[in-house]
């Protein structure tokens, strides 16, 4: 059966890529890195004197594109640059091994594995880091983030023994950091982009599930109109009949 194609266009910023790199076409629902059935690696570009960090989705570099960022439009990525003098902070991102089934219980010495590093970053010194909302591995959704875990103990978010409080993805990085991931209970991952508003919590269904109602983002000066499958804002999602059928992103009007 035909498939709908995608183009993705990464945009250099400034920076230097050859014409074949630049673009490619990936199939409606294919990972960034999956084309023609085949994996193909995100492109690096080079600038003079600068480090390139990664791709982003938009300008401000709120949301990086990872092996696993799933295609369902035409889209632009964006490279992030900072100069090569800059002062650095590596963050590293670790998960546990997943247990079978819904039971999103991660970082035991007892049961489960040690955590395993699954995404490394550097951002600029007394800048924040940008949150990685799947596990790069497997595109599971994560829960939230902790800067520290108790070993031996089995947990899910902030519950059974687990840390108190998730990490502040609004805290400037100002030292090496290292934060370990929870697993949402769900499959897919289904952000929330505000779209300048307030932030809105992420979801986890299986495919097939509906989505809960979230609360309304709020900005100064706008009136929120609903959520919708694209960030033009055209077709609106339905939570009494739309369902999940992969990881996605809504957007507000």
């Amino acid at each position: 059966a035909h498939r709908k194609c995608h183009t993705v266009t990464f945009n250099k910023n400034g920076g230097t890529l050859s014409n074949a790199d630049s673009t490619r076409k990936v199939y409606h629902n294919d990972t960034v890195t999956t084309v023609n059935g085949a994996t193909k690696a995100l492109p690096t570009p080079t600038r003079n004197q600068y480090t390139f960090m990664g791709w982003f989705t938009d300008q401000n570099h709120t949301v990086q594109v990872t092996d696993n960022t799933t295609i369902t439009g035409d889209v632009e990525y964006y490279a992030y640059w900072l100069k090569t003098n800059s002062e650095l902070c590596t963050v590293t991102f670790q998960t546990g091994t997943r247990t079978t089934g819904n039971v999103l219980i991660f970082i035991s010495t007892e049961t489960y594995s040690q955590p395993t590093t699954v995404l490394t970053v550097t951002v600029k010194k007394g800048e924040k880091v940008s949150i990685p909302s799947i596990d790069p591995r497997t595109g599971s959704a994560l829960d939230a983030w902790y800067s520290s875990y108790k070993a031996g103990t089995n947990y899910r978010g902030s519950g059974n023994n687990g840390p108190s409080n998730p990490y502040d993805f609004d805290t400037a990085v100002n030292s090496i950091l290292t934060l370990y991931g929870v697993w949402q209970e769900g499959d897919f991952l289904v952000t929330f982009n505000s779209q300048g508003g307030s932030s809105v919590g992420n979801q986890g269904a299986e495919s097939g599930d509906k989505l809960l109602i979230p609360a309304d983002p709020t900005r100064d000066g706008y009136i929120f109109g609903g959520w919708y499958k694209e960030a033009a804002c055209t077709n609106k999602w339905d939570f009494d009949t739309d369902t999940v059928t992969g990881a996605r992103t809504l957007y507000a009007l």
